[in-house]
């Protein structure tokens, strides 16, 4: 029968008084007082559709049965779940292993119950609503969370209950997926991670410092290394003005010379004891080099002078050995700001290494020329 206010069609069947499963096509008619006639392979019906009423009244869901993986779950048999009977809970706790359940349930419609219909939902998990039409809701392998189980029925004319009856499910997580676990994962994470940073900056410390260690060695090394080079040096060079004094010393006791050449020698003497002491101060010098406290010391002298007294230095020397020695220079006299300790080592350790590897009946010349340009041309 169609409802022309809502368009929905009720059907009528031998739980309503219909004995007939089978009606002729055309076996129909309409009386001018408003009955309907039907006639089928058992005879005819005839009915009034004002007198046909309907259940106006929504069923109310109750929950007869919980099944835990498909165990019945009685209060008797496990209070862990239920301590009454399952109509009466308000909320069941399960744990991880139980989960998958269902719950079987009935409307309280006794009007043709066999057309009563269900819907139902477990919120948290699926919100949309499944109508089905049998008494039975199964769930399988549900992960640990808060949900409610919500189900409403409709009587045998439709007519839905719009007040669910409702049950709150709590599956418990295993102690290594719950919030206190999950921080301690968290915190051991992340002292492993401190753990192995230290390791690294220590590592790296300790790197840099066997680096540092090893740079100092080295250099200290070294140091040693320019020390005893210095000193071999110095050595080398304490031999040139000791045998420059020795040659007029030699002279002056095989031979009566008089008083103007002896003077010479001892001049020659004199400035190769100064060589000598200078050779001592220079030693005092290479403290200073370490200490950072050597410095120029200018002064402004006359530098060709300074130049010729070294010369002469070596005359003698020169001398002994055949060697051709000549100073030339095309300027007198200059002046000029030097230092004159250290322009005096230079133009000796020349003039040393020059006779060093001059052979005997040699020739050195020592020449100062003028400069003319105004520039330095480097070839």
């Amino acid at each position: 029968m169609l409802n022309k206010q809502n368009n929905e069609i009720q059907y009528f069947n031998s739980a309503n008084g219909i004995y007939n499963n089978r009606f002729n096509p055309n076996a129909a008619i309409s009386c001018e007082s408003g009955e309907l006639y039907f006639g089928g392979t058992n005879g005819f019906i005839q009915f009034l559709p004002e007198e046909i009423t309907t259940n106006p009244i929504p069923p109310k869901t109750i929950l007869t049965h919980l099944y835990v993986n498909n165990e019945l779950v009685l209060p008797d048999n496990s209070k862990e779940i239920l301590n009454d009977v399952v109509s009466k809970a308000k909320e069941i706790k399960l744990n991880y292993r139980q989960n998958s359940f269902s719950f079987h349930f009935v409307a309280d419609n006794y009007i043709d119950p066999d057309n009563n219909r269900f819907k139902y939902r477990l919120v948290g998990f699926n919100e949309k609503w499944i109508k089905t039409d049998i008494n039975r809701a199964n769930f399988t392998n549900i992960p640990p969370d808060k949900y409610i189980f919500e189900v409403i029925a409709a009587n045998n004319n439709g007519v839905w209950n719009e007040s669910p009856t409702q049950i709150s499910i709590r599956i418990i997580p295993p102690f290594w997926n719950t919030w206190y676990a999950k921080l301690f994962y968290a915190i051991f994470t992340l002292l492993i991670a401190l753990f192995f940073r230290k390791q690294f900056i220590y590592r790296q410390n300790l790197k840099n410092e066997i680096t540092l260690e090893k740079v100092k060695h080295e250099s200290e090394q070294q140091i040693n290394q320019m020390k005893l080079q210095f000193f071999t040096n110095i050595s080398h060079e304490f031999r040139t003005p000791l045998t420059l004094i020795q040659g007029p010393i030699n002279r002056l006791i095989k031979s009566e010379l008089d008083p103007q050449s002896a003077k010479k020698q001892f001049l020659l003497i004199q400035n190769n004891a100064d060589r000598l002491l200078r050779l001592v101060n220079q030693i005092m010098d290479f403290r200073k080099l370490n200490s950072g406290n050597l410095k120029l010391n200018p002064v402004n002298a006359d530098i060709i002078s300074l130049i010729k007294n070294v010369f002469l230095c070596f005359d003698e020397y020169a001398k002994d050995r055949s060697i051709n020695y000549n100073f030339k220079t095309e300027i007198p006299v200059l002046k000029m700001d030097f230092d004159i300790d250290k322009l005096d080592k230079i133009l000796f350790n020349i003039l040393s290494n020059s006779f060093k590897y001059t052979n005997y009946g040699g020739e050195i010349t020592l020449s100062i020329q003028s400069n003319k340009k105004n520039k330095i041309d480097s070839k």
